[in-house]
């Protein structure tokens, strides 16, 4: 089984807001733990390993029924895994210190995620009044299947433990999965009343026009709230009132208003806010910190064809990605046109020494989208591995996600120096940034280990580099990206008329491509039109002038082609001494490094 672990982006859903100190909090951020290694729990928690497994080699840092572990990209939280040696079902507890619930009860939030959807943990969530061994605790309160894999926020209630001392169990029982986490650990006592904006149920993008304001209410109060005021507004303007009554939300029950007034968007970047007011005809709440909730909302102007960017992290020192690219990556390509999808490898550096072609630009894409294993295949920043009939799924539901950019870039080789354009019309405003790959169309030099004997896509330059151009979009406003001249002879290019250049623009907050433009079937190497090279003055006597775009070599013959004359690199403007030849008709030819044309010339 092989499994990679997803820490892309931090999701948070339903953010509570409390107007009490918590009484019981644990984020694990004062444990002093370095990158990618392991600790032990705070002092009061008590770690349960029912199972007795041990964790895969590919995951041996969990050497306990779970550890705080420091992630790059979440910090320090709390891991257990299901993934054993030999497959087995997991039954590790981590049981939180004696917390006492006030009357007026209290509420438990945490955020959890796993660390590969194809591999999912599945886990509970338990409370005892009685003691802190597996054994005290009965029926869960909460349980959950299928973790997202992004750090998503749960909030339970605990008012039925009111006036009462609990422990907490956090128990992983998953069969061969992967990472469970869990981190931002809070109890927190809850108010009399307290009626909350949870969450703006609109889309981060829209397109402009006539939208409905949805939003999320949560009673987070022990009382019943009854009616309510909720209004809306954009960029601090006219506030939107709309009064509901009869609402009956208990305790911790949600709400979803759709506002009677509908909202014009217009394109550009703008801030919604959505409050509530007036909470059982009283006023504010006991907790007014989370009455208002605001949402920054991105109007595009337009939409266009998006064209998926493929990302492929892959070694030909890795056997199933030879099975891979063999078997379903390269057919799949093959039936689908340049102008449809665009494509990188990034040869990576391992198992074992890995690809003769991996460089530090490669490591960089790796690193930036938390990969591990190869082949990993990314499609719009969204990862599938191994996943034989998803590719073809994956590309048409990509093809199917509207792009707010319009792309073209045009690239040109001159004496093995590469540049050219980026031409982007943006729907969309925002900051997001533009990456430039230069990739090798066929490739033969890094055959290894794995039975492969080509390459298809390989990347061999990023321009300028990996870090790409950031760039401050405002939309229907035109960009154009200049890059190069980039000298190839200092990559690993084996073949310059086999070269495409990829272009992608990416938000780098959430690792997602927005859309990508690629050069086509082959780039091509920078031709001068010779027609246009100009000779003159025809007839000549003692001199010849010459007129071109870049050096060329110039070769005269005579009519029985006895060559009479030769320079190399002539450059315009050059005048060529040409007194030694006697008058009569001749032939000139000019020669660049792709084609050869020639001229007749009068010498008088």
């Amino acid at each position: 089984m092989l499994k990679k672990i997803f820490l892309l982006a931090t999701l948070f859903i339903g953010c509570l807001s409390f107007a009490q100190t918590p009484i019981f909090s644990e984020d694990f951020d004062e444990i002093s733990i370095p990158n990618n290694e392991s600790a032990d729990f705070p002092d009061g928690w008590s770690i349960y390993d029912l199972d007795g497994n041990t964790a895969n080699s590919e995951i041996s840092f969990v050497d306990d029924a779970w550890v705080v572990h420091n992630f790059s990209d979440l910090g320090n939280v709390m891991v257990s895994t299901s993934y054993f040696q030999q497959p087995g079902q997991a039954d590790a507890w981590a049981v939180t210190p004696q917390i006492s619930i006030p009357e007026n009860g209290a509420a438990l939030t945490f955020s959890a995620m796993v660390g590969d959807p194809d591999f999912s943990d599945s886990y509970e969530i338990l409370v005892s009044t009685t003691g802190n061994t597996p054994d005290d605790f009965d029926t869960p309160i909460f349980s959950e299947a299928e973790p997202p894999s992004e750090m998503t926020q749960v909030t339970l209630n605990l008012s039925d433990y009111a006036g009462q001392d609990i422990y907490i169990a956090f128990r992983n029982n998953g069969f061969d999965g992967y990472l469970l986490m869990f981190d931002d650990i809070q109890v927190n006592e809850i108010s009399e009343t307290d009626l909350a904006v949870t969450h703006i149920d609109i889309d981060d993008i829209i397109n402009t026009g006539e939208t409905d304001i949805k939003a999320t209410l949560t009673n987070k109060g022990a009382n019943t709230i009854s009616s309510f005021d909720v209004s809306w507004s954009v960029d601090g303007g006219e506030e939107h009132v709309q009064t509901v009554n009869n609402a009956d939300l208990e305790s911790f029950d949600d709400y979803i208003v759709v506002h009677d007034d509908s909202w014009d968007a217009p394109s550009g970047l703008h801030d919604l806010k959505v409050e509530v007011s007036n909470i059982n005809g009283d006023g504010d709440d006991d907790a007014p910190g989370n009455n208002s909730l605001t949402k920054e909302i991105n109007v595009a102007s337009n939409t266009v064809q998006r064209i998926p960017l493929f990302e492929e992290f892959t070694s030909s020192t890795c056997y199933p990605c030879y099975l891979y690219n063999g078997q379903v990556f390269t057919p799949f390509f093959d039936s689908l046109d340049d102008d449809e999808f665009s494509l990188v490898k990034y040869p990576v550096s391992f198992p074992g020494a890995g690809d003769p072609y991996w460089t530090q630009e490669v490591d960089y894409r790796r690193v930036y989208y938390g990969v591990n294993e190869a082949p990993t295949v990314l499609v719009d920043g969204e990862g599938t591995y191994y996943d034989i009939p998803g590719i073809t799924e994956n590309f048409i539901a990509a093809k199917n996600v509207p792009s707010y950019f319009d792309m073209e870039v045009e690239a040109e080789m001159n004496e093995g120096q590469i540049s050219g354009t980026v031409d982007i019309s943006p729907y969309l405003s925002g900051n997001y940034t533009v990456y430039i790959a230069v990739v090798e169309r066929e490739t033969t030099g890094n055959v290894s280990t794995n039975g492969e004997t080509k390459f298809e896509q390989v990347l061999m330059k990023m321009l300028p580099d990996a870090n790409g151009t950031n760039m401050d979009f405002v939309a229907d406003e035109d960009k154009s990206i200049s890059f190069g001249p980039f000298d190839m002879s200092s990559t690993f290019v084996e073949e310059l008329d086999d070269i495409q250049v990829v272009a992608f623009i990416e938000d780098d907050e959430t690792q997602t491509p927005m859309q990508s433009a690629n050069t086509g079937n082959t780039l091509g190497i920078k031709k001068q039109n010779l027609d246009l090279v100009k000779i003159y003055p025809n007839p000549a006597e003692n001199t010849l002038t010459v007129s071109t775009k870049k050096p060329i070599d110039l070769v005269i013959t005579d009519l029985l082609g006895n060559q009479v004359f030769s320079q190399k690199s002539v450059d315009s403007g050059d005048q060529l001494n040409i007194s030694s030849l006697a008058s009569g008709v001749y032939f000139v030819s000019l020669k660049d490094e792709i084609s050869v044309t020639t001229r007749k010339l009068i010498v008088q």
